[in-house]
């Protein structure tokens, strides 16, 4: 079957999920990023997040998805959790004629610039 791919007798269609957890301890020795007087900070962050590729004969997508807790040690700041989403998708509808393509991005900011 490998041969008969390689050959070119057959479109290779796939499609990849992955996952995955971590857990992180961090220092920052100037958390505000100010000259005079800077903090010193320790942060835990827990996260997770998942991805999926799909490569078929007439749809190219992938979507990338996380999410993070941070805690602040010595609370310098709050407590936060930031999210991330992220995804294209292109749709051949007849090939070398028309095609469809959409592509999105979710970012969660903090409203403190120094954050």
């Amino acid at each position: 079957m490998l041969c008969w791919a390689c050959l070119g007798a057959a479109p290779i269609l796939a499609g990849e999920y992955d996952y995955g957890v971590g857990l992180s301890l961090t220092h920052e020795t100037n958390l505000g990023r100010v000259e005079t007087s800077p903090r010193a900070e320790w942060i835990e962050a827990l996260f997770g997040g998942f991805s999926y590729v799909e490569n078929t004969a007439d749809v190219n997508a992938r979507v990338l998805a996380q999410i993070e807790r941070r805690r602040f040690v010595r609370h310098v700041y709050g407590d936060d959790t930031n999210g991330f989403l992220d995804g294209a998708a292109v749709w051949m509808i007849m090939p070398r004629q028309l095609a469809w393509t959409v592509e999105g991005t979710f970012r969660q900011v903090g409203l403190e610039l120094t954050a």
